[in-house]
């Protein structure tokens, strides 16, 4: 006798099977976009260490520092390396880079009203959602801007990598490119469980009918 599954229940199980086939796709180049991560001249210290979302640090900061006024400055040191952002009463002045091998424009002084340049800096990352937990190369942008007599900022702006690869991505790099966000998906173990749920619920109203 064929049985009828409720339609909600069906949609679950799709849902989870999508789910699966998804986290054993295949992709490319892809961004984590990061949003308020920066030390401002003007607006503080609001640098966070995780940059993949999975509450664990990727990056070490030291020395972080912070000028406002009619000359701001901000600075601060990323895995060792120092990048920041400063205006003098000459020139402004910046350097994004903090890791070699990068693409981008690493450093200027401009004597001007100011400065926006932007680098992405090899970095290795993990992350267990990401290439099954296995350390991961990648670049993390880093765009350093200053508005004489205004403002200064050292911001991390995306990280890029491909999270079908654990190596660094190779061509169609650049500042100006935008990649394919990433979403994480569920991990495996709990496609698992949340299957053995949605099976046991479809007994339960099974019996009930039945009985």
């Amino acid at each position: 006798m064929k049985t009828n599954r409720p339609r909600h229940a069906k949609t679950l199980l799709g849902t989870l099977a999508a789910a699966s086939a998804a986290s054993s796709s295949q992709a490319a180049l892809v961004q984590i976009t990061l949003s308020g991560n920066q030390v401002s001249s003007n607006n503080g210290n609001t640098l966070v260490a995780d940059i993949t979302g999975d509450s664990l640090p990727d990056l070490v900061f030291a020395n972080v520092q912070r000028r406002p006024g009619f000359y701001p400055a901000a600075s601060v040191q990323i895995n060792g390396g120092l990048v920041f952002a400063s205006s003098s009463g000459s020139a402004a002045q910046g350097d994004a880079q903090f890791a070699v091998g990068g693409i981008g424009v690493a450093s200027t002084q401009i004597q001007s009203s100011g400065i926006d340049i932007k680098y992405l800096n090899p970095i290795t990352f993990t992350d267990s959602r990401i290439n099954g937990g296995s350390a991961t190369q990648g670049y993390l942008e880093v765009n350093s801007r200053v508005v004489r007599g205004s403002t200064a900022s050292v911001v991390l702006t995306r990280l890029v990598f491909n999270d079908a690869s654990t190596t660094l991505p190779g061509s169609g790099l650049g500042t100006g490119t935008t990649y394919t966000e990433w979403t994480p998906v569920p991990e495996p173990s709990s496609l698992g469980l949340l299957a053995l749920g949605a099976g046991g619920l479809l007994a339960r109203r099974r019996v009930k009918r039945e009985a």
